[in-house]
């Protein structure tokens, strides 16, 4: 239930926001000759309404990242999805709580550079070992370049339905320990 409940608050965040965001594009689209003060000179710009200032103002714009290759995916990418030997590999009791191979610490490398052009408040991220690496590696600016952006690890948005060692985390002490 308690699931379901976030789920359905995700849902209404996301969908309010992009109501807010659809009233944004539909005013700017309806802004026409009328609507807009003109100078002498031709140069015209649109009238701001109280709503629209109001709405542009409470918008926020959500930037979901999956996380980077763990050595689970290296090791079941090597088999076709669904068969004995894919599924015998995310099986594999090594890749409990599994961490970032070689390559998904080079695409969180990536990930630093194009963090570096955006603008965020907060950092939600899940309590396994390789979405908590993707996010302090991915997004090492959260302390002085952002002003203190906090990372928050939140237990209802990690993957719930893994019946896989990969999707299981470790203790919360063991964890608060590596980050």
């Amino acid at each position: 239930v308690a699931v379901w409940d976030s789920m359905r608050l995700v849902c209404h965040c996301l969908l309010l926001s992009l109501l807010a965001c659809l009233s944004l594009q539909q005013a700017s689209d309806e802004d026409s000759l009328d609507q807009r003060t003109c100078s002498e000179g031709g140069a015209c710009s649109p009238i701001r309404t109280p709503l629209r200032s109001f709405v542009a103002s409470r918008t926020k714009t959500l930037h979901f990242v999956r996380h980077a290759e763990g050595y689970h995916n290296e090791a079941s990418h090597k088999f076709e999805r669904g068969s004995p030997e894919y599924i015998h590999a995310l099986k594999d009791p090594t890749h409990f709580d599994a961490r970032l191979n070689t390559v998904g610490k080079q695409q969180c490398e990536a990930l630093a550079k194009e963090a570096e052009k955006l603008t965020y408040d907060l950092i939600l991220v899940s309590p396994l070992t390789r979405t908590l690496e993707t996010a302090t590696l991915g997004f090492p600016a959260d302390g002085e370049a952002k002003g203190g952006v906090p990372m928050v690890a939140v237990e209802s948005i990690r993957e719930r339905f893994g019946r896989n060692p990969c999707d299981s985390r470790r203790a919360k002490d063991k964890l608060e320990a590596d980050f």
